[in-house]
Parts: structure tokens; C-alpha cells; sequence
């Protein structure tokens, strides 16, 4: 279970890895275990999420750091930046200015002990700049690039900041005048020194009636447009701040989790020199979204998941049939890594699952464990309930609290099916504990996406680690698992009859039950995540090793 850790800080000695997640890292097991495994090897690790309502900005669980950043509103500039210019492919140091830091090279010392990479400071208040040496202002072509620069950076920087960076900026620019005017031997005349006072005044006060009058703008006509534009533009804008706190961890190695975490990857890489390793949770291009939006989608993100996926030092996805899917579209190896999990021996069923639906232990229970949102099959359920109602159906997981799940509720109030059951996600350490209270896990996943068809989720391998017999639904990949596994068997896609008719069969023959339990058993011991994460973790350590 995910505990809070006492572990005040890591040692100067380890090996930083920063983890990239847009989202509010609370239930996303695939991450959670590589991280685990990696703080196991000894290294620091930091993941950077999103933070939203009632969850904490910083975090330590199970030996690592979480820090969540404040979703951004910088969504226009990050769709400039990113997919019109690329500004990854820009030179690191105007990159750096971009995104206001400095770069340091590594000193001499770093270089002997295998640390090549730069590493920044922030600009403000405390970087101070470089003293100017013989050949600084020697040559103009360099003057004319720092004034070229500087023109336009500002924008940038003022756009990313907004008005109080503007405001914080002019009032350094001003006090740096001032002490520069007060240390000068030169003395301005009494009418114009009182012009130049007023005048900053002024503006200061101008500066601060326009960042209250932007507030007011953006919380009541900007925030209810932004919040209907597309989740990849939003997830752009997120990128920006991403990579701010990326650059200032000074990792030894980044891991972008899934494709809209590439542009942050790009830009920390591009600016420090530091490896980062890709994990495609899915096919980002071809994932489950409304059909208005996924044309759109695709254009946003193509661009940068091709740059990003040549750009890595290492790749990993969730089967082999989307590593065959990514090979073959960007000509360059991907290496599977599937969502397995940690396998133990002699677990035993409490009747915690039973009990939470008020039934009797004896009763059978098909459970779905993952997120409750459209396109997994769940409309099914009601159906299929009705068909089957000596079973009782649980629907368990992120999203049972609203959206979907209430529609889902409603439906099923109205048509009085009382076998239905919509549960609260736990902690993705206690699934399996649950899972050993069912008679039969379902994966209904409908969706015509690429993803879905060619992915497996980790509701699949939860239920391998309970030795819980599952029915899925017949798509190529899941037909692919059940077939390499025997723990599984597949239904008629969309159709739920034949869902309803799979799972009876399972409940009402033991023979044919306990046989897909065993089997489920043989295939969790095999895909075991101490077994299958150590190639993970060799092949981090690895490209770290290799930079260095």
C-alpha cells in the first residue's frame, strides 16, 4: 500500500531520474511501479504531475518525490512554441532565454566524475550576469544575436508570465537604474529626475490596475472558453511549466510518460543535454476520444511524437502489438513493457468485496476495475445484468464519482437493476485484494480505436496476480492475451449477449473455472513486475551510464 515516507530528502550521491505525468498521478499504477523500482536501484526520483482539487502539491510515497504543478493557462503559447516553431530544435541557449534560465556548464570537477550536462539558474532577482571578458563586446555579429534575442524573447517571456512577471520585471530593470544612477558620478537636473520618478510611478501603477483588470478578464470570459478548447491544446501550456521545473531539478535522466509529455522531455533535453527515455502508455494518436476531436488531436501531436520518439534514448510500450504498431510507423525499436504486477503466493479471500455490495459470500461477483468513462464497454452492463441476475456486476475505479459514472447510475436506476454496483477506486496496491473476492474479471472494452484494440490495460494483469479467470472482449490484442495465457476467454464484440452468456458460463462450470484460475496463476508468476521491471530499470541505468 502507498504510504507516506519519512525519508527526508535524497543524497547527493544518487542519481536524479524526473518523471513526467500530465495528470494528477493518483491511480496510475504503471508509473507508480517504475518508480518504485527505480528508487530501489538506488536513484532519486522526482515525477512532476498536475495537481488538482484536494491533492497535495508536494508528496512522498514509497521513497520518491511527487510535485504537482498548477494546471496552466499558457495554452496559445504553448501551441506556438511547440507545434508551429518547435522550439526544441532551437539552440539550447535561446531556448534557455525562452523559458527564462541561465545555462552553467559543468565544471571541471563535474567533468572527471562523469557529469557532462548543463545545468541552469533561474533568471530574476538572484542570477546575476556574466562578468564581461576581453572578446565580450568585441564582436557585433554576437551584439546584434544577444539584441535579436532579447527583442524576441520578451514577448515570450511576457506572454508565459503574464503581468505580474512584467510588472516584477520592470520594477528590477527600475531599482537597477536607480543604483545605477545613484552610484554615477553624473547628476541628472532636479525637474528632469522628478519626471523620471513620476513617470515610473506611473507606469507602476498602470502595471498594477492592468494585472487586476486581466484577472477579472481571465477568470470570467477567458477560463469558460479555455475549458471548452481540446485537452492536448490545454496539455501544450502544461508543457511549458513542465519543463521550467524540469530544467531546475538538474536531472540525470527524464521519463516521459506518454506523448503529450514529449515537448517538456524535448525542451529539458535540449536545453541540459540530459538522455530521456520514452514510455507510450497507448497509442496516443489513435486513443479513445470523441470522434469530433480526433482528427485534430492527431495533427496536434504528431509532430511531436515523431521528433520525441527519435529523439530518445530508450522506448518502451505496453505490448507487442503496439511496439510493432510504433516500429513500423517510425522505423525505430520499441521495447515491450507490460503493466504487470507484483505476484504474491498464498493470498486468500476476506469477503471485503462482498461485504462492500452487501451480499453473501457465496455470491458470485464479475468485477470491472479501471477507469469509468465511455468507450470500455460499460453501457453493456445493464443489459447484460438483467440476463444474468443471480450475478452481481462491479464497477470499480477513477471517475466513479461523477461524469459517466452518473449517467451510468441513472440508467441503471431507471430500468430498476439492482445487481449493478459502482464502487470508489483504492489504492492500486490493495486491487489485487479485492480481486480475490470475484468469480470472474471483465475487460468489455467496445472502442473501435487503435488503442484499445491493440493495447492491454492493467485490469488484464491485476487479475493474473489474484488467479481471477477474466472474459474479454474480442479484439486483437486481447484475443492474443487470452490465447498465450488460457486465463481468459473472449466475447462477441458489442454484443451483450454473448458478454452476459461468457460469464455465465464461467460461474456455472468449476471445471472450466478453476482451470482459467490456474492457468491465470502460471501466466502472473511469469509476467511478475520484479521480473519484468528489471529490464526497465537496467536499461534506465544504462542510458544513464552511457551519458555520463
Amino acid at each position: 500500500m502507498s504510504t507516506q515516507s519519512t525519508v527526508k530528502g535524497p543524497k547527493s550521491s544518487q542519481s536524479r531520474v524526473v518523471m513526467f505525468v500530465l495528470n494528477a498521478f493518483r491511480h496510475d499504477t504503471r508509473v507508480e511501479k517504475q518508480a518504485r523500482m527505480l528508487v530501489d536501484a538506488g536513484c532519486d526520483v522526482v515525477v512532476i504531475a498536475l495537481r488538482i482539487k484536494d491533492v497535495p502539491r508536494r508528496e512522498w510515497r514509497d521513497g520518491y518525490r511527487i510535485l504537482r504543478i498548477d494546471p496552466a493557462g499558457s495554452w496559445f503559447l504553448g501551441l506556438v512554441l511547440f507545434r508551429f516553431l518547435r522550439c526544441y530544435r532551437f539552440s539550447p541557449s535561446l531556448v534557455a532565454r525562452l523559458f527564462g534560465v541561465r545555462l552553467v556548464e559543468p565544471s571541471d570537477e563535474a567533468v572527471r566524475g562523469g557529469r557532462r550536462r548543463r545545468s541552469v539558474v533561474r533568471r530574476g532577482r538572484d542570477s546575476k550576469p556574466a562578468k564581461a571578458t576581453e572578446n565580450a563586446g568585441g564582436s557585433l555579429l554576437r551584439v546584434l544575436q544577444v539584441s535579436v534575442a532579447v527583442v524576441l524573447v520578451f514577448p515570450v517571456r511576457a506572454l508565459i508570465g503574464g503581468f505580474r512577471w512584467v510588472r516584477r520585471r520592470s520594477a528590477v530593470v527600475a531599482r537597477n537604474a536607480r543604483a545605477r544612477l545613484r552610484n554615477s558620478e553624473i547628476r541628472l537636473p532636479g525637474l528632469l529626475a522628478s519626471f523620471i520618478v513620476r513617470a515610473y510611478r506611473v507606469c507602476r501603477r498602470t502595471f498594477r490596475r492592468l494585472g487586476r483588470g486581466w484577472s477579472r478578464f481571465t477568470r470570467r470570459v477567458m477560463k469558460p472558453i479555455v475549458r471548452r478548447l481540446p485537452s492536448g491544446v490545454r496539455s501544450l501550456g502544461n508543457d511549458l511549466h513542465v519543463a521550467r521545473l524540469g530544467m531546475a531539478l538538474s536531472p540525470d535522466l527524464i521519463v516521459a510518460h506518454d506523448t503529450n509529455t514529449l515537448p517538456a522531455a524535448l525542451v529539458v533535453s535540449r536545453v541540459t543535454g540530459t538522455p530521456f527515455v520514452f514510455d507510450s502508455h497507448e497509442l496516443f494518436l489513435e486513443r479513445n476520444l470523441p470522434s469530433h476531436l480526433q482528427a485534430s488531436e492527431r495533427w496536434l501531436w504528431s509532430l511531436p511524437e515523431r521528433d520525441g520518439v527519435h529523439a530518445a534514448s530508450a522506448r518502451f510500450s505496453v505490448s507487442n502489438l503496439v511496439c510493432d504498431s510504433l516500429r513500423d510507423r517510425y522505423g525505430v525499436d520499441f521495447e515491450e513493457l507490460p503493466n504487470a504486477q507484483e505476484f504474491e503466493e498464498g493470498l486468500e479471500a476476506d469477503g471485503r468485496l462482498q461485504t462492500a455490495i452487501g451480499v453473501a459470500s457465496t455470491t458470485p461477483v464479475a468485477i470491472y476495475v479501471g477507469r469509468v468513462t465511455r468507450g470500455r464497454g460499460l453501457e453493456l452492463l445493464p443489459e447484460a445484468a438483467t440476463l444474468r441476475q443471480d450475478v452481481h456486476w462491479v464497477v470499480m475505479g477513477p471517475g466513479s464519482e461523477g461524469g459517466y459514472a452518473t449517467s451510468l447510475a441513472e440508467d441503471l436506476q431507471e430500468l430498476e437493476i439492482e445487481n449493478v454496483h459502482i464502487l470508489p477506486p483504492v489504492p492500486s496496491s490493495e486491487v489485487g485484494y479485492w480481486l480475490l473476492d470475484a468469480t470472474v474479471g471483465i475487460v468489455p472494452t467496445n472502442s473501435g480505436m487503435a488503442s484499445y484494440q491493440l493495447g492491454l490495460g492493467n485490469k488484464s494483469f491485476h487479475a493474473l496476480a489474484a488467479g481471477l479467470p477474466q472474459v474479454l472482449s474480442d479484439q486483437p490484442g486481447k484475443r492474443r492475451f487470452a490465447e498465450e495465457t488460457g486465463a481468459a476467454v473472449v466475447f462477441d464484440l458489442d454484443d451483450s449477449d454473448s458478454l452476459a452468456s461468457q460469464v455465465g458460463r464461467v460461474v456455472d462450470d468449476p471445471v472450466l473455472r478453476e482451470r482459467l484460475r490456474i492457468s491465470a496463476l502460471q501466466a502472473g508468476r511469469r509476467f511478475d513486475w520484479r521480473i519484468v521491471g528489471e529490464r526497465y530499470r537496467e536499461r534506465c541505468l544504462e542510458v544513464m551510464e552511457t551519458a555520463s
